[in-house]
């Protein structure tokens, strides 16, 4: 059977990360790509939100002529608390290789490593952040900062092999002891 595919929108507010996300059966992805708008047999689940969400990410491709660009791939251990209101994550080995089409595949065949010999640890949480997440980070010196995946890829691959007309720019790393 296909793996599902899930289509994100992932938005900054102060220090809070946005998300709205909805699955797609595998076969539907050219389609939705390609500007279409999600059928109820394209989706995973008929939950509402799944559907607004998908309406959103396409409706919003279509402002931006967003099109596929690059296909990262990373090492991820996770970790989820029994009421999933605490996520741990950790991603290893983050590598991005352009790919411009419209389909979904897994091999690569000269990708870029972003953060050689680093690893990604990240702390989410629902409601409230917890006690032992200020201990770790007080104990293991953990400093919070961005780690754009997607973004350090672009820049590993080079605006040439992504088809884009301009430079990608780099923005100033901002770094904070929390």
């Amino acid at each position: 059977p296909d793996s599902p595919v899930f289509f994100e929108i992932k938005r900054r507010l102060n220090n809070c990360i946005m998300k709205q996300r909805g699955g797609v059966r595998q076969e539907s992805v050219p389609l939705l790509l390609k500007g279409f708008l999600p059928q109820p047999e394209h989706l995973l689940s008929k939950a509402p939100n799944q559907l607004v969400a998908l309406h959103n990410f396409c409706n919003l491709a279509q402002k931006i002529h967003a099109k596929p660009k690059v296909h990262i791939f990373y090492m991820r251990e996770a970790y989820v608390s029994d009421d999933d209101q605490v996520r741990v994550t950790i991603d290893r080995k983050v590598y991005g290789e352009a790919n411009l089409g419209y389909s979904i595949k897994t091999e690569m065949h000269s990708p870029a490593l972003s953060f050689p010999n680093q690893v990604i640890l990240e702390l989410k949480f629902t409601n409230r952040f917890p006690d032992w997440f200020r201990e770790l980070v007080r104990i293991f010196g953990v400093m919070q900062c961005g780690a754009a995946k997607y973004c350090e890829a672009v820049q590993g691959i080079g605006f040439a092999k992504l088809e884009a007309k301009d430079p990608v720019l780099m923005e100033e790393v901002k770094f904070s002891r929390s």
